[in-house]
């Protein structure tokens, strides 16, 4: 089993699919249990003060009667039992930490997932929704033995209007998918991440993902027109092209990772899709000097630029090291910046004219940096996808240092401050840089957004001997707290950052934030022990 995620995982594809194809015994798979990720009840982090653990919440356990109730409302072909097939939906992408959920249901539509609820909310069982699975927050799978409720089947993309730019979806589209559907149309999705290939709509606007392009289009709220939710009561709210009274509801349910409502329907606003897309892999010496670069791209560049990304040499290091893919450029630089231009001009006449003054920039700047920066521009699709690779699937190598049970820790801070991006990797590699089990502190992200994606990679037994984790935590979230930044940009909460929401937000902003999820989930079925700090909540 652990080859076969191990396998899966690079590219994030169909986890579930893939699963089951594979026919493995209920025996074959206990004996498999030595090699599976540890359960995520016993990584949850620590309660109060005095170290207490949590525990399971009193929410009733799913008994045969359950079962065959579902099986009535979505058929028993979607009622998954199958150890084997349970297991990958109880596994984050990561592959850290797993649940402990015995069934997996996949309802065809709106109003059989208003159905599960319904059942779900008069017994009292605890249902975790769940997307493409490609989260790293560990907000898709459950803690103990919550329901998954999996949304891979609602997957049909309803409407889509090429005048007003809309598309209305339902949420289990895959975001490539979905995009391909558009392209047809001229249009394209304002969001592009490294998961495109398996990440859903619906868990993008859960978590209120960012991605490569906020610099371009915003953050993808901004674009969501509509919303169809199911509340944890089974009532269906359909807010299709929002008014401004509704469109105070939809904003409540973006980015509450299915605590608040499990979404089943999006209609969002699309822009023209680019013909003329361009890229430059810049090196620095110097973060200042990235700095530099991103006032010329805003100033030079105006509304063609789409993206403007950041890497630092040690996940260069790790890309070229662990998956063996080349950096064009020359030498080795401090820093890598990605940028890239886009507009609907297929000729490109007008935006030459200001790539070449954004070169011009460029070549000014090296020459009072003595040389020391150097740029390629691609050539072609094969060398923009290549360039583009060494930047999307940077924490893939970085995990590769050491695997994933126990060898790594990544944050997705956001700051204000862009100089904060590269003081907080240098503050935590001199913290942690020389212990002996450390190999790697790196740093890369979304400059244009001030979101930086920390990651600390360790030899697992040496990190546990020293108790490394616990260490790294307390550090880079008390550090974010005195610069004012945000302990999750674009990754969401889920279970592993609930803890230390407080290093974020004030009591009073946590108070308010429970007593809506109170209002709305009054039993706390949907998604328990995420987002939230579990002293936030009583039931």
């Amino acid at each position: 089993l652990s080859q076969t995620l191990r396998s899966i995982a690079p590219n994030r594809r169909g986890v579930l699919v893939a699963a089951a194809a594979v026919k493995l015994s209920t025996s074959s798979t206990l004996r498999l249990s030595s090699n599976l990720p540890p359960l995520a009840s016993s990584l949850y982090p620590p309660i109060s003060a005095d170290g207490r653990s949590l525990s399971r919440s009193s929410y009733s356990r799913i008994e045969p009667a359950d079962l065959l109730v579902f099986a009535d409302i979505i058929g028993q072909n979607h009622v998954i039992t199958d150890p084997f097939e349970v297991l990958a939906a109880n596994t984050d992408w990561p592959r850290d930490c797993r649940g402990q959920g015995g069934h997996v249901l996949r309802p065809g539509c709106a109003e059989e997932v208003s159905a599960i609820l319904r059942h779900c909310q008069k017994r009292r069982i605890a249902v975790v929704p769940q997307g493409g699975n490609t989260g790293l927050a560990g907000g898709g799978v459950p803690v103990f033995d919550e329901l998954v409720l999996s949304l891979s089947r609602m997957n049909r993309v309803l409407e889509i209007d090429a005048v007003a730019g809309l598309v209305v979806a339902e949420a289990g589209c895959v975001l490539a998918d979905l995009d391909s559907h558009l392209s047809e149309h001229g249009l394209t999705v304002p969001l592009d991440l490294a998961a495109k290939g398996s990440c859903q709509i619906g868990g993008n606007l859960s978590t209120n993902a960012g991605g490569i392009r906020v610099l371009r289009y915003g953050s993808l709220r901004g674009s969501v027109r509509g919303l169809e939710v199911a509340l944890a009561s089974g009532e269906l709210i359909d807010c299709g092209r929002v008014n401004e009274d509704e469109s105070r509801l939809v904003q409540l349910m973006i980015g509450s990772e299915g605590t608040l409502g499990v979404l089943t329907k999006v209609t969002l606003a699309c822009p023209p899709r680019p013909a003329n897309v361009r890229l430059v892999l810049i090196g620095c010496d110097s973060f200042q000097s990235v700095l530099h670069l991103f006032s010329a791209a805003r100033s030079t560049l105006a509304e063609t630029l789409s993206a403007f990304e950041v890497m630092d040499a040690a996940t260069m290091s790790a890309v070229s090291d662990n998956l063996k893919l080349n950096c064009p450029l020359s030498g080795s630089s401090e820093f890598y910046a990605l940028v890239e231009t886009a507009s609907c001009d297929a000729s490109g006449s007008n935006d030459a004219g200001k790539l070449d003054k954004f070169l011009e920039c460029l070549v000014s700047l090296n020459h009072e940096s003595a040389g020391s920066i150097d740029a390629v521009i691609s050539n072609d699709s094969r060398q923009f996808g290549a360039i583009w690779a060494l930047r999307e699937r940077a924490f893939e190598a970085l995990v590769a240092d050491c695997g994933p049970a126990g060898g790594y820790m990544q944050f997705d801070a956001a700051v204000s401050d862009r100089l904060d991006m590269q003081r907080l990797v240098l503050a935590t590699r001199a913290e942690f840089g020389q212990l002996d089990c450390v190999i790697r502190v790196a740093g890369f992200g979304h400059l244009g957004d001030g979101n930086l994606h920390l990651v600390v990679t360790a030899d697992p037994a040496g990190a546990a001997a020293c108790g490394l984790w616990p260490r790294v935590e307390a550090f880079v979230y008390g550090w974010l707290a005195r610069r004012r930044g945000s302990i999750s940009a674009e990754h969401g909460l889920g279970w592993k950052r609930s803890a230390y929401l407080g290093h974020c937000k004030s009591p009073t902003a946590v108070s308010v934030m429970a007593g809506i999820k109170r209002l709305l989930d009054p039993q706390g079925i949907l998604n328990p022990y995420k987002v939230l700090p579990p002293s936030a909540l009583s039931y």
